[in-house]
């Protein structure tokens, strides 16, 4: 039986069934307990932590966490429900389907010590898109790739990629050649809402010959760095009315494609935790050194899948005050019990 944190130990001792307790993340990780509370999938080298999301929950899209402190912390998240495929139907009309309107299968397409690889692929009547997650032993750097395939003919073709950075951090600087020289979009819109809500800047494609982008949080000692082997037909960074720089947005034009025509874009993503009082100065040539940069960290795999497998798990028992809308919404999972202190789902087999 696996437990949310609440009621957690306090059920072991009443029951006589054998609990795994999902933990305080502060006293360390129950990642058994985790990947079944949350449905993921997840790949980890001690320094980046990368999890896929199920379709369903609170959370559905790819997330990435950084090591501060031996924690976990989040930095940055691409939702499925911020990644949107745009056409024009047979009457010229534009149409967008986001990924959430899609069904979504998630699988290892190889995983060992030196390289995994996560596939999420979303089945639509008119594409399918695969994502390729990559996670390299020699590398903190995390790749992405994206194929597209036409089902039908489809007519003005854009994939629109939105990243957005964690809210409980602090990221108020960016860097994008040519744009933003480490300022807030703030000090350079090319938008803004009138009321001082938020403010963009866009990047014309051809300043980021360098194709890389970064946003930096000073306070926290965080960096995000984005490589883009495919430079985005455009691209902006957003900040809100506290420049809090919330979104890092792409958009790649794949114009009009056949049946069964197949077009693929890539970029990687890194993450960067500093000691806030160091006074590193991030250049352009610093920040491909840490690109660039060779290291070796075994990496590991984990899965919920696999997790119920290996332990048995026959129930899931979680706080109902805490209800994990993942759990509630899950295609595995089914609520047998529940009062106001608990619920209870049992696994599918």
């Amino acid at each position: 039986m696996v437990v949310s944190e609440k009621p957690g130990a306090w059920l072991h001792a009443i029951s006589d069934q054998n609990t795994i307790e999902e933990t305080i993340p502060l006293y360390g990780r129950n990642e058994v307990a985790e990947a079944i509370l949350y449905l993921f999938y997840e790949m980890e080298n001690t320094h980046v932590l990368s999890r896929e999301y199920v379709h369903g929950g609170s959370i559905s899209g790819h997330v990435i966490h950084v090591s501060v402190n031996n924690i976990w912390v989040e930095a940055l998240s691409i939702p499925d429900s911020d990644v949107y495929v745009n056409y024009k139907d047979v009457y010229g009309k534009s149409k967008v389907v986001s990924l959430t309107e899609t069904s979504k299968k998630i699988y290892w397409s190889h995983s060992t010590i030196d390289e995994s690889q996560l596939v999420a692929e979303y089945s639509h009547d008119l594409f399918t898109l695969e994502k390729v997650v990559t996670f390299h032993s020699e590398s903190s750097a995390v790749d992405f790739e994206w194929r597209f395939t036409a089902r039908l003919d489809l007519a003005d073709v854009e994939l629109k990629i939105f990243g957005f950075m964690e809210p409980s951090l602090d990221f108020r600087k960016a860097f994008i050649p040519g744009v933003l020289e480490w300022q807030n979009p703030w000090d350079k819109p090319s938008r803004m809402n009138i009321t001082g809500n938020w403010s963009v800047v866009e990047c014309p494609p051809n300043n980021l010959g360098d194709n890389i982008t970064a946003t930096l949080d000073e306070e926290n000692g965080m960096l995000v760095v984005f490589e883009f082997a495919d430079v985005p037909e455009w691209l902006n960074v957003g900040a809100l009315g506290n420049r809090f720089i919330d979104a890092l947005r792409t958009g790649y034009v794949l114009g009009d494609l056949t049946k069964d025509e197949s077009l693929e874009i890539s970029f990687s993503i890194l993450l960067n935790s500093f000691d806030p009082n160091d006074s590193e100065k991030w250049t352009k040539t610093v920040l491909k050194q840490l690109l660039d940069e060779g290291t070796y960290l075994p990496v590991q795999q984990r899965d919920f899948v696999t997790y119920i497998e290996e332990n048995n798990i026959e129930f899931v028992v979680i706080n109902s005050q805490q209800l994990l809308s993942s759990v509630k919404s899950s295609p595995i999972l089914d609520r047998v019990y529940s009062n106001n202190k608990f619920a209870v789902y049992i696994v599918r087999k």
